[in-house]
């Protein structure tokens, strides 16, 4: 398991910018070799790497820190 800080950061970039990972989704060697060969449908690329990752999914929302009070 990743470290906290680590996973933080990722998830802060993917709520950010989600395109850049659907956009790496979308590549038709990881659709492939990852996503049992999903059709290059957006839609489709999503919901396939969700199920992959269900197992994985957050139970319960993060809590959100203030920046601030670093």
């Amino acid at each position: 398991m990743p470290e906290a800080s680590a996973l933080g950061s990722m998830r802060r970039s993917i709520v950010g910018k989600p395109h850049v990972l659907k956009q790496v989704l979308l590549d038709a060697r990881l659709r492939k070799e990852f996503l049992g060969g999903a059709s290059s449908n957006e839609k489709a690329v999503v919901e396939a790497f969700a199920a992959q990752n269900q197992g994985n999914a957050l139970k319960t929302k993060p809590k959100v820190r203030n920046i601030l009070s670093y």
